[in-house]
């Protein structure tokens, strides 16, 4: 239902909106979970991460939300003070949690190493909420090598860096490779392929996917490589 009135309005909003900031950017910066795939069960991470930062925020400053939130009177003369509330309480807080929760970037070993005192607690489980080994592993192995056995001497390979790509669930899985390198039957890379601009496969079930060290093999011109 569309708030039509003022108080209406600031409900809704205190209601959904945290909630919705908080899982649009947990769906932007990390893999896509098996709950996501079902509307019902993302409005209700939404209803429920908007309560949380709700809670929060009355418990961390009350009374001085209940002073700085207008009235329907005062709203028209002083609208800056109602969007600087939902800008921050709303929108900023929300996606900033979201994204040093689920985000790529890790801190706790930025803030161990500036802080030889700190050491933040790691969880006691190997549960990870990524659907499969392919979801966890692949997305954050660029930076090398990697060869795809499709056959008895038969290999697809190159170089994947910021501009490879891997497809993550729901979707199949597939790749796109930025530097196609030709293979021999045993694997081995040889020379890049003339003129690539990269190399898109899927990655088929009872095929076997390896990603090398960046330095391996030696042999190989990574002249391509160089200018990443």
């Amino acid at each position: 239902m569309i708030p039509t009135g003022y108080t209406e309005l600031l409900i809704w909003l205190a209601t959904v909106l945290p909630g919705i900031v908080y899982v649009s950017v947990r769906r932007s910066v990390s893999s896509a979970r098996v709950e996501d795939r079902e509307i019902s069960k993302l409005i209700l991470q939404a209803v429920v991460a908007s309560m949380f930062f709700n809670v929060i925020y009355v418990l961390a400053l009350g009374d001085w939300i209940i002073s700085a939130l207008p009235l329907q009177a005062r709203a028209t003369s002083d609208p800056r003070k109602l969007a600087a509330i939902v800008l921050l309480g709303g929108i900023a807080l929300p996606a900033l949690t979201s994204w040093l929760r689920y985000g790529r970037v890790r801190f706790r070993p930025l803030l161990e190493s500036r802080l030889g005192w700190l050491r933040v607690p790691r969880s006691t489980t190997t549960y990870s909420p990524e659907p499969t080994a392919w979801d966890h592993a692949a997305p954050k192995l660029g930076g090398s090598w990697i060869r795809v056995r499709l056959g008895d001497e038969l290999w697809a390979g190159g170089w994947i860096s910021g501009k490879s790509y891997f497809s993550t669930y729901p979707e199949s899985r597939d790749i796109y490779i930025e530097d196609q390198y030709r293979m021999e039957k045993d694997g081995s890379f040889l020379e890049q392929v003339p003129g690539t601009r990269g190399c898109w496969m899927t990655i088929p079930d009872g095929c076997v996917v390896e990603w090398i060290e960046p330095d391996y093999p030696p042999e190989i011109d990574r002249t391509t490589k160089g200018k990443q």
